[in-house]
């Protein structure tokens, strides 16, 4: 019999299956627009990275080697921007991010907490006690630390 700490272990390793995500996914739908916009953010974010190289460009090749310097305070002014709009965007994607997975972690433990509370004295009688918590609590954290992982790894 495997006992609880490789139960964990075992569920931590995993890959979340594509029959687990699908039952994740009703959990999930109340904060789907929350995780569009953070993924929108996470967009714009790999887009500034990728201007940033050009603005240098710009800055060095055009704007240094003719001399211009309201070009290039231009430049520094908008790779500023871009650092800040970075740091923003950063901020407000991690937050969503964060906030929709704890809502959708705080759902599955409400509907856990309904069902085991929903079964009847019997079943508590003929289960050998304490084995079921710490599978409860390995199912949770696996799904927790997967879950957003896996989501991108599905679109």
């Amino acid at each position: 019999m495997q006992n609880d700490l490789e139960l964990e272990e075992e569920l931590a390793q995993r890959q979340l299956s594509r029959r687990t995500f699908g039952r994740i996914l009703p959990y999930v739908r109340p904060y789907r627009g929350m995780i569009v916009a953070a993924l929108a953010f996470e967009v714009g974010w790999v887009a500034s990275v990728v201007a940033e190289p050009h603005l240098i460009h710009v800055g060095i090749d055009d704007m240094l080697v003719r001399g211009d310097a309201v070009g290039l305070a231009w430049v520094v002014a908008l790779l500023a921007g871009l650092a800040l709009q970075r740091a923003v965007f950063d901020v407000v994607e991690l937050g969503w991010m964060w906030k929709a997975g704890h809502a959708t972690l705080t759902d599955l433990r409400k509907h856990v907490f309904r069902h085991v509370h929903s079964l009847s004295v019997r079943y508590f009688d003929q289960t050998r006690q304490g084995r079921d918590l710490p599978w409860l609590q390995a199912l949770l954290a696996f799904t927790g630390k997967t879950f957003f992982h896996s989501l991108l790894d599905h679109l």
